[in-house]
């Protein structure tokens, strides 16, 4: 193989990559404006509903007034959008390495941002969780969020990266610097992600269960098979520990608040 036919096939595994990180983080950011933004200023608005109306011009406990819709919720469609294009763009390098169809997917990434985001959202400290009511309807709906939010975003990113998809007609000079600035936050957010204990744990855990698995894929399979199916079985391993570990963190905050 020539260095020019090296050259070009570096180039295209590059613009391949950043496809997938491109899609995801468009999926991603559709699905965090709908369900993060729009659905989560809704959620709000229900929850004020079913509340004590004496609770209306209190301070939440991420500083919007309760009762109200603001210039701050804009900054919360803002702040989700992004959020989810960032998230997006991760969960869908997971999703390339699952070997399974969209609805088995969706479902599995659902169960998981459901677990861990409902586990990060649901909190014993401020008025959020302690004054407004029912805790079942408040904790119920800021669990719901993020599933739908991950559901949604596997389903777009399934549509748009199938061959001859809506990511396949992005002119490939964009596609890479798109890419790449994704790739940046990536770095940022998971920086800060292994700064949390418990998100190092589920990384340890699943780093075991990855090896473990590729283990027994190289005495048993073939060379070619060994990667994907290790990858696979690894990503399964990372969705596992993520549910397990946001099941046990949301079911501690909710017995302390009930």
């Amino acid at each position: 193989m020539t260095n020019l036919e090296k050259e070009s096939r570096w180039v295209s595994r590059l613009e391949r990559d950043a496809r997938v990180l491109v899609g995801g983080a468009i999926a991603g950011g559709i699905a965090g404006l709908l369900w993060g933004g729009i659905g989560g200023r809704i959620a709000m608005r229900i929850i004020f509903l079913t509340s004590n109306p004496a609770f209306a011009g209190l301070q939440s406990d991420d500083d919007f007034t309760i009762g109200q819709i603001s210039a701050a919720s804009m900054f919360l469609v803002v702040v989700t959008t992004i959020g989810g294009a960032a998230l997006g763009a991760m969960a869908t390098v997971l999703r390339s390495l699952l070997r399974t169809g969209t609805a088995v997917a969706a479902g599995a990434f659902a169960v998981a941002a459901a677990a861990f985001f409902g586990g990060a959202i649901v909190h014993t400290d401020g008025i959020d969780f302690r004054l407004l009511d029912p805790l079942a309807l408040t904790v119920g709906l800021f669990v719901f969020l993020p599933a739908a939010w991950a559901g949604t975003t596997i389903v777009l990113v399934d549509r748009f990266l199938r061959p001859g998809g809506w990511s396949s007609r992005i002119p490939g000079g964009l596609v890479v610097l798109v890419g790449g600035l994704t790739a940046l936050v990536l770095v940022a957010l998971g920086g800060a992600l292994v700064r949390d204990p418990l998100s190092l744990v589920v990384l340890a855990v699943a780093g075991i269960g990855g090896l473990a698995v590729a283990s027994v894929a190289i005495r048993k399979g073939e060379p070619a098979t060994t990667a994907r199916t290790a990858a696979h079985w690894a990503v399964w391993c990372i969705l596992g520990a993520l549910t397990v570990f946001g099941t046990i963190d949301l079911a501690r905050d909710v017995a302390a608040l009930t």
